[in-house]
């Protein structure tokens, strides 16, 4: 989960919201399921991975994935 949203390729947003309890007991909504590439350096190459079912949370606290 993120709350980057321009780091989706793509997404479609959920009928009704996906809650989502921390570890905190904070609840935060989930409001899209999507797609998101990422790039790693493997062995000094750049290797490009998608993640798949990655839900967009705008409400998250941290910025990364």
């Amino acid at each position: 989960m993120t709350l980057r949203r321009e780091w989706f390729s793509n997404y479609v947003p959920f009928k009704l919201t996906v809650s989502i309890c921390l570890g905190s007991n904070r609840v935060i909504d989930a409001i899209k399921l999507g797609l998101v590439r990422v790039s790693i350096s493997v062995d000094g190459k750049i290797m490009i991975y998608e993640l798949c079912n990655v839900y967009y949370v705008p409400n998250m606290e941290t910025n990364n994935l």
